[in-house]
């Protein structure tokens, strides 16, 4: 568990099961940041691709 602060001044607390000596948690928050753009994305994607199909199933 790691506790990073964001610009907003908010903590957020990230769940992680790298040893400490891998990542910082500056390093901790940039790859989950990176990594939620990815998840969001994906889902946007998936949820574009299943209306579509949907609506044309109609």
């Amino acid at each position: 568990m790691v506790k990073v602060k964001l610009k907003t001044g908010q903590t957020e607390i990230l769940f992680t099961n790298l040893p400490k000596e891998i990542a910082t948690p500056e390093e901790l928050k940039q790859l989950y940041g990176e990594r939620w753009k990815i998840e969001t994305d994906y889902d946007r994607l998936k949820t574009n691709y299943t209306s579509k199909n949907s609506a044309e199933e109609d």
